[in-house]
């Protein structure tokens, strides 16, 4: 028997195989494959790539063939589970966003896809974002308490942005102009001011500062329920990560 075209379709398959296989073997996110038992009611790892191993802290060799549950006894709680018997049912991927995953072994953020493979079997990629969230967390402190500083702080504090316009401004700005928040954020001076060469002299300063990119105090007007009263402004430029 011929069997050369056989072969060449043998060769081709071994191929593909090695290249998918060395694909899955590399990638830097977790991915498993999963057998999925009793319609839904359990799922089992057919196979894990290296990263998933690192990521979850388990050997590969622990994982094949045993039920998440049993390997992640509190998967369940993080409603992945729901997410896995929804997309095998379904058939349409579906990606979980950043969510915590706690155990006695193990503390970790992770985003996971989910997708069904025409055998039937269940496939999860996921990300380790722990670091990340970590990261997030420590801006979101930062920011609060930033925002609790300036808030109590009894020095007049106000940002603008690129046109003039106050876009920030602390509690002590609104006692010193005795006026509420929503009639001043998000106007110029020259709106604010009775005086235009009040004004003009606020925009000059802050247009120095802008070109220049170098903080400068000036003696400059404020205009209170008492009339107008002389301050010591110290401005500077606030820029973004791209120096803008």
């Amino acid at each position: 028997h011929d069997i050369t075209e056989r072969k060449k379709a043998e060769e081709a398959l071994q191929k593909s195989e090695s290249r998918y296989r060395n694909l899955f073997n590399s990638m830097s996110s977790g991915v498993a494959i999963y057998d999925v038992v009793d319609d839904g009611k359990d799922f089992i790892f057919k196979e894990m790539n290296p990263a998933g191993a690192k990521i979850d802290k388990v050997e590969r060799s622990e994982v094949i063939g045993r039920s998440i549950f049993e390997l992640f006894a509190n998967v369940g709680e993080m409603g992945l589970i729901e997410v896995f018997r929804r997309v095998w049912k379904t058939g349409s991927p579906e990606y979980f966003p950043a969510t915590q995953y706690v155990d006695n072994k193990i503390s970790l953020w992770v985003a996971n896809y989910v997708y069904r493979l025409p055998s039937g079997e269940l496939v999860a990629i996921w990300d380790d974002i722990t670091e990340r969230k970590r990261a997030e967390e420590t801006i979101a402190q930062s920011q609060s308490l930033l925002k609790a500083v300036i808030e109590t702080i009894p020095d007049v504090i106000y940002a603008k942005d690129a046109q003039s316009r106050l876009v920030l401004l602390n509690q002590a700005t609104l006692k010193a102009v005795g006026k509420p928040a929503d009639q001043i954020l998000g106007r110029d001076d020259r709106e604010f001011y009775d005086d235009p060469a009040v004004a003009d002299a606020i925009l000059e300063n802050d247009r120095k500062v802008m070109e220049t990119g170098i903080a400068e105090s000036f003696e400059e007007k404020l205009l209170t329920p008492e009339g107008y009263r002389e301050f010591l402004d110290t401005k500077a430029p606030w820029l973004d990560q791209d120096g803008n």
